[in-house]
């Protein structure tokens, strides 16, 4: 088992601790279904507490306490950004810094070169305010317009997108 004192925070990591597993299932949970309603179309919240509720078994298979869990969407939304305030709880590492880097441009497939601004755009676009904040990613005025405008898609009725 990976445990051990984080040399950054000095805090424990414990990789079968329930909050530290939450939070992982909850930030992945929470941007497939952002990345979902900013690309294809928006969720009812029945459809998203029934993905949450599917979820649960992913969750419970990464041994995730279920019964401790939030147990709607917005519930597990909410948990997550309370802890995004609660003080150095995020924090810009190394590792964060070298996918920061990969995304903004690093070493990037042939065959996916000529995608890879969109891609990147899009990455960093859909990161919660918190997550920006630590980068030190900036909307502008461009960003802001280009992110309406692809955001709108999911919201037309065609289908020649």
């Amino acid at each position: 088992v990976i445990k051990g004192k984080d040399p950054i925070t000095g805090g424990t990591y414990d990789a079968l601790d329930y909050e530290q597993l939450l939070w992982v299932h909850a930030c992945l949970q929470i941007s497939s279904i952002y990345f979902y309603e900013k690309t294809v179309k928006k969720l009812s919240d029945d459809e998203k507490n029934q993905y949450h509720k599917e979820n649960m078994l992913a969750a419970k298979i990464m041994l995730v306490d279920v019964n401790r869990m939030p147990k709607t969407h917005e519930e597990l939304k909410e948990w997550v950004i309370n802890k995004s305030k609660d003080k150095d709880y995020l924090l810009l590492t190394d590792v964060a810094q070298d996918v920061y880097d990969i995304i903004a441009g690093g070493p990037v497939p042939v065959h996916i070169k000529p995608i890879w601004p969109f891609i990147s755009f899009t990455a960093f676009n859909t990161l919660p305010k918190e997550f920006k904040d630590i980068y030190g990613i900036k909307e502008t005025n461009l960003s802001r317009n280009v992110w309406q405008k692809v955001s709108s898609w999911s919201s037309d009725d065609t289908d020649d997108r």
